[in-house]
């Protein structure tokens, strides 16, 4: 307390109450949201110095992998490691480059952080819960259905594909949509289409009409 800066930390909440955060990534939840300032306990890890951020992300209430954010004030910059729920370190980047020099035990209490994020997630087809350990205590953190704003950038562009075909989603009849496919199809569509295993490309030949063939529900 004695190093603080107190006059920087009026300054900065003082911008931060004038910020609008929806209009970074337009996410919705944080719209028309009113502004506070909250107060909460400091807290570090068994670095001493630092408060990992364990990230799991889960499909249709089950956990796939998990995300450690470390060194996010360090002067290397903000670093992320991405494991299994067996805790394996997996070889891919996302949103902000890793360090697999960097040796980031199990923590004690993963089999805890895991039963709460099935719980939490449980109904929903994606959704990342967050977490802390301290000492081998659980804190619970945040959760969030979109992360990085659903713009975050998987290194190498195959994990994108991997992670995304985890996410099953369905028309309300529980079908899927055909849709027809021509050469002003957007790739974005294709896209969608090959990994959610939503919605189905038809050649126009095969089908009668494009009215016809956008109402059209495949059981």
């Amino acid at each position: 307390k004695s190093k603080l800066d107190r006059d920087k930390v009026r300054r900065d909440m003082a911008i931060s109450l004038k910020r609008d955060y929806y209009l970074t990534g337009r996410e919705w939840p944080y719209k028309n949201v009113n502004r506070r300032i909250l107060a909460e306990q400091f807290m570090v890890d068994e670095s001493g110095y630092e408060l990992k951020d364990y990230k799991i992300f889960c499909f249709d209430g089950e956990p796939q992998f998990i995300q450690v954010d470390f060194d996010r004030f360090a002067p290397t910059g903000h670093k992320r490691n991405l494991y299994s729920t067996e805790w394996k370190l997996l070889e891919f980047d996302y949103g902000y480059p890793s360090d697999s020099a960097r040796n980031i035990e199990r923590p004690s209490n993963l089999d805890t952080m895991l039963s709460f994020a099935r719980k939490l997630s449980k109904g929903h087809r994606f959704l990342r819960t967050d977490f802390y350990a301290i000492n081998g205590d659980t804190k619970f953190g945040e959760m969030t259905f979109f992360p990085e704003c659903g713009f975050g950038e998987f290194s190498p562009d195959e994990w994108d594909t991997k992670l995304g075909k985890l996410i099953k989603l369905k028309s309300p009849s529980g079908g899927r949509l055909t849709i027809l496919s021509t050469s002003s199809t957007t790739p974005l569509l294709q896209m969608i289409c090959q990994i959610t295993n939503s919605c189905v490309l038809t050649a126009k030949s095969e089908c009668a009409s494009p009215a016809a063939n956008a109402a059209q529900l495949m059981a």
